[in-house]
């Protein structure tokens, strides 16, 4: 799938992160349904491909977005590890109590890539744009979900 020249891909950690994106995310049951409905599941199998292609199946993830909470907005949705996600405050200083973050989690809106989902720093390995398996994966959202660039 990787072409010789080099894609550009957005940088979407550029845009400005909205609690609203999650909160307005679905409970997981309506999810599965409206998932099954559309034509969501057919494109799944093409992402789920090149995750395999490059060997990525256990480093990265691509997941059902869905609600548990809500989260007001001065919080951010975070991965705090063993599989667990929880808001996480962020003071009037832009800093937290639970250290730095960073983003590793996006959200298809309709229209492009937007910030959803951080971890602790030091929990995750930085995001590599310029990978075959980035550039490919970028290939398959913007075949697939008309990703505005």
């Amino acid at each position: 799938m990787a072409s010789s020249s080099v894609l550009s891909v957005p940088k979407p950690f550029k845009m400005e992160y909205s609690p609203e994106i999650y909160n307005k995310a679905k409970d997981l049951e309506t999810s599965i349904l409206e998932c099954q409905r559309s034509q969501a599941c057919q494109w799944l199998e093409a992402i789920r491909d090149v995750f395999l292609l490059h060997g990525m199946e256990s480093r990265y993830v691509a997941g059902l977005i869905h609600r548990h909470f809500d989260m007001a907005s001065n919080e951010r949705l975070t991965d705090i590890g063993g599989n667990i996600s929880e808001p996480v405050t962020i003071n009037d200083d832009g800093t937290t109590d639970k250290g730095s973050l960073l983003l590793t989690d996006w959200v298809y809106d309709g229209a492009r890539l937007r910030p959803l989902e951080f971890s602790l720093a030091g929990q995750e390995a930085a995001w590599d744009r310029t990978s075959a398996f980035a550039q490919d994966l970028y290939i398959v959202l913007k075949t697939n979900l008309a990703l505005k660039t």
